[in-house]
Order: C-alpha cells, then structure tokens, then sequence
C-alpha cells in the first residue's frame, strides 16, 4: 500500500508524465473523427455527436459525482487544477473535431485534428521539459513548446495532406497549418484552444487550398 501511495505521489509530481498521458487522453477523444475513413460524413457527425454525449455524462458525473466517479486516481494524477471543476480539454477538442468535421472537406477535417492533437502533445511535453523563455502572449508557454509544437504539427500535416496531393503541395499546406497552430496556441484565448486549433486550423487550410490549388 505504502509503495502505491508513493507511486501516485511520483506520478502527481512527474510534469511530464502528467502531460503526455493528457495528450493520451486528448488524442483519444479527437480520434473519433476518424471515423471519417470509414463512412459519410452524415454518418460520421450522428457517431460523433454521440461521442461527445458520452464524453460530457463522463465529466458531469467527474465533476458533480466525485464519489462514484470511476476513474478518479485518474483525474488525480493527470488533471490541473483548472479543470478539477469544469468541462476537460478532451471534451472541448471532441466538439472542435465535430466542428471542422461539419464545417471542412474530410481530409482538411482529419488533418486540423490530427495537427492540433499532435502540435499541442509536443508543445506541452517539450514545454515542460525544456522550456525556458515564455511566451509574451501566454506566460504560462514557453518559445520552446511553441517552435516544437509547430514542428511537429507541419510534419504530421505533410504526412495527411500528402495522401491528396504531392509532396510539395503538401508540405505548404502543412507549413501553414503548422503557422496556424502556433498561432493560435501562442496567445491566451477566451476559450479553450483544443476547441479553437481544429476549427482554425480547418478554415486556414481550406483558404490556402483554395488559393493555391
């Protein structure tokens, strides 16, 4: 039991452990627009609508129910402190993901979530890790989560648009989804950026693949 204890208390403390198995989390809850792969985009929405409902009777019954709530040495571990008492980040980027689903072709859907899981994972964890220049616009990032998260965000849009496209073309428009995440993700925002980055990041890449063909 002792051993137990000292191991939640690690995890509690472990900065970085803490924010990849959010990511984990975060990524689970995006991925459901992936269900784009295998069918309509009618049918896709109806599944993801439901998703969603599961998601938030998930984090009511976290917030309200705290004593019948399954998973709490889960939300102990990984949770911050902000979002002890109001709607997850994983449930905001599952309603993003709905958005750019609606909103933009499937592709460009499944790139803007695929981008802003991926960017957002690698900011974070290279944040926390390594950084140490704050962002002027959002002191609580640093300039070394934000240049990995762009990073990684244009190398994950270069693979997804690289399936419609050539390569060249599909590393602009990665670029500028990269551009579009870090933007978005380098300044304090009214509401939560995991629902803003698919949906920004959808309308960016339709623009640019409009004007550049």
């Amino acid at each position: 039991m002792g051993n137990t204890i000292q191991k939640l208390r690690w995890l509690k403390t472990n900065k970085v452990f803490r924010e990849a198995v959010r990511k984990i989390f975060h990524l689970m809850s995006g991925g459901v627009v992936f269900i784009l792969v295998f069918f309509d985009r009618a049918t896709a929405l109806f599944w993801i609508s439901w998703a969603i409902i599961v998601f938030l009777i998930i984090d009511i019954t976290r917030i309200k129910g705290r004593y019948i709530y399954p998973f709490k040495i889960i939300e102990d571990v990984v949770a911050r402190p902000a979002e002890i008492n109001s709607i997850s980040g994983g449930v905001y980027f599952a309603i993003g993901g709905f958005a750019a689903v609606f909103f933009f072709a499937p592709i460009v859907a499944i790139t803007a979530v695929t981008v802003s899981a991926f960017g957002d994972a690698a900011a974070a964890i290279v944040g926390v890790s390594f950084g140490k220049h704050k962002l002027p616009m959002a002191p609580d990032k640093s300039v070394e989560g934000a240049i990995a998260g762009f990073i990684m965000s244009s190398l994950v849009g270069t693979i997804c648009m690289d399936l419609i496209c050539d390569i060249i073309h599909a590393l602009t428009y990665a670029i500028f989804a990269g551009l579009a995440f870090a933007l978005t993700d380098s300044i304090e925002l009214p509401i939560s950026d995991n629902l803003v980055n698919p949906i920004f990041i959808g309308l960016v890449l339709t623009v640019v693949i409009f004007l550049l063909g």
